[in-house]
């Protein structure tokens, strides 16, 4: 007898591959194969659950399609998902099955050249992950970047029909290699890399697809020209306008962004210029006190007796120097820490502090001059 063949068994729901006999027989976490897979075909209808037989042992297969969203419109990608007998401790096989008509779009972020899909939640796979939110990361890539395309020329994504009706595959769509107009490529791949220039792509090619597909159209709208003609001023009049519209809500965030951004920086500018202002009001209020006369020295003693006099006295005026001399430096040190301690804390900005270095550097060299000047002085 010739060796068994790999097979597929299809069937069109879960009673009918009698799950619970066939994973217990063959997955070592049966219980929790069978609850993905109810929660997985209970969440996507698009998905078709079958047995493989091969070499390699029993398979559990889901086939058919996901939808995902492009352009506010709903498609759906054909896509086979293997399960081996070792999930969940291994993570599920997924691919993108490309057809005739339906081509996988060249250099995906997430889908090989053969179809593998290789996305972070796969490849930090563990245990308590579910398929359900495999599928959920999966489209979230796809939304952002469609991984498929149709190579013939076909009726535009525009189109209300062109959306997912639960039977077919929709896809977003591009022209041939033959059409004049180019290709139709999903959002974000145009080469342009500006604005203006894709404005001018979407523009391009809903006049191209509205000329191409008129004959179509009237025949669709039972060959009233009237709504033909209030197709074509939707499509080549309100649905530029809504794209400009987004372009310039666009361009009005950024700026917005951007003053919020600098209004920021300015707000912590002044606080620091406000910390510094408050220490070197107290330096000032020091310095000045040291520079009472002896006279009002007295008035405030006498005033208040309880209070020590601390009116100094210098036998000599070179000592007066040297004294405020070293009170000067002493208060430039101080400056010089606060001032790097404020910096270390990112409150204010590396030109206004290299200003500020300087100026208490300039400070705090008179004062080492005057103190090695006075105390050079006999």
């Amino acid at each position: 007898m010739a060796s068994r063949r790999s097979t597929d068994m299809y069937a069109t729901g879960v009673q009918k591959l009698q799950l619970g006999d066939v994973l217990k027989r063959n997955f070592k976490n049966a219980l929790i194969v069978e609850a993905d897979l109810r929660n997985t075909l209970g969440k996507y209808s698009g998905l078709t659950p079958s047995l493989h037989y091969g070499s390699a042992g029993v398979l559990i297969n889901l086939r058919g399609t996901i939808p995902f969203r492009f352009q506010n419109v709903v498609y759906n990608c054909p896509i086979r998902i293997a399960l081996n007998p070792e999930y969940p401790l291994s993570p599920p096989y997924i691919t993108v099955q490309p057809t005739e008509q339906i081509k996988i779009v060249q250099k995906h972020p997430c889908v090989l050249k053969n179809g593998d899909v290789v996305i972070r939640y796969l490849r930090e796979w563990n245990p308590r992950a579910t398929l359900v939110e495999a599928l959920r990361y999966v489209q979230d890539e796809f939304d952002r970047a469609p991984p498929i395309y149709a190579v013939e020329l076909r009726r535009s994504a525009t189109l209300p029909a062109a959306a997912s009706q639960g039977s077919g595959i929709a896809t977003p769509l591009r022209h041939s290699a033959t059409s004049s107009e180019g290709s139709m490529t999903p959002r974000g791949a145009s080469d342009e890399g500006s604005l203006d220039a894709e404005l001018e792509s979407i523009r391009s090619r809903i006049t191209a697809n509205v000329r191409d597909m008129r004959a179509q159209l009237i025949k669709e709208y039972q060959y009233d020209v009237g709504k033909y003609d209030i197709h074509r001023l939707i499509m080549l009049d309100w649905v530029p306008t809504c794209v400009n519209i987004a372009k310039y809500i666009k361009e009005q965030y950024a700026e917005r962004e951007k003053l919020n951004r600098a209004r920021a920086d300015c707000d912590k500018q002044l606080h620091t210029l406000e910390d510094i202002d408050d220490y070197f009001t107290q330096v000032i209020a020091a310095l000045t006190k040291m520079q009472t006369p002896t006279g009002e020295a007295d008035k405030s003693v006498s005033s208040d007796a309880s209070e020590p006099n601390y009116n100094l006295e210098f036998d000599s005026q070179r000592d007066e120097r040297l004294c405020r001399a070293v009170a000067s430096e002493a208060a430039a040190n101080e400056m010089m820490e606060l001032l790097q301690a404020t910096y270390k804390r990112k409150q204010i900005s590396t030109k206004n502090y290299i200003y500020y270095v300087r100026l208490i550097s300039n400070e705090k060299f008179r004062a080492m001059h005057a103190r090695k000047a006075a105390a050079a002085t006999r």
